[in-house]
């Protein structure tokens, strides 16, 4: 019996490359893009969200479809569709009773029932109101080097974010500290960055 066909790598193909699978079906590749933050160094805590169009965070990016009161929630739906080009995997910010916004990882979106799977998750105390913001947190980690990435799928016209730095400096005198700081940068077909530009707060 003879073979048939060959194999490539996702890393082998191009966005505007088109193959014609053994079925006969012509596939294209995803427009895997990539959005990076400079200007930063290894310890800042950096965040990375949607802008709301006056160079703020877009808190209110999505709402609560059901409140979360569970002693293990693993499951947050939507009111919004979310948006196609969210990672695969990552974390969102939820808005509490008590005002704050935690953050949780997920593991797997379904756009078809706009909801978000979690790590489990205690809201028995702390429970998040039906209709409470919830916003996709891109970035939401602190930095290991000079600068920090995160990758998705990029199809449609440019999307502005909000980028934030923070960093409280080391002891015994937190000479290296900063002000928060804060900027935008645009994420289109080809990926995009942003550059911090901190000011000390020693």
């Amino acid at each position: 019996m003879g073979a048939y066909g060959f194999a490539l790598e996702s890393a082998d193909l191009g966005v505007n490359d088109r193959i014609t699978a053994l079925d006969g079906v012509t596939r294209a590749p995803p427009n895997n893009v990539v959005f990076t933050v400079g200007g930063i160094l290894s310890g800042w805590r950096v965040l990375v969200g949607p802008e709301d169009g006056s160079g703020g965070l877009d808190e209110g990016q999505l709402t609560n479809t059901a409140a979360l009161t569970g002693a293990a929630v693993t499951v947050v739906e939507v009111d919004e569709a979310i948006p196609a080009n969210t990672p695969a995997s990552g974390t969102i910010r939820i808005q509490r009773a008590d005002g704050r916004y935690t953050r949780h990882e997920y593991s797997a979106v379904n756009t078809s029932t706009r909801e978000f799977t979690i790590t489990s998750h205690d809201f028995s105390s702390n429970n998040a109101s039906l209709g409470a913001n919830i916003y996709i947190s891109y970035i939401d980690a602190a930095s290991s080097g000079t600068t920090i990435s995160f990758n998705t799928i990029q199809s449609g016209g440019p999307q502005t974010l909000f980028v934030s730095a923070r960093f409280g400096g080391t002891g015994p005198d937190f000479a290296d500290s900063i002000k928060p700081a804060v900027t935008t940068g645009s994420l289109g077909v080809t990926g995009g960055s942003a550059t911090i530009s901190a000011v000390s707060d020693a």
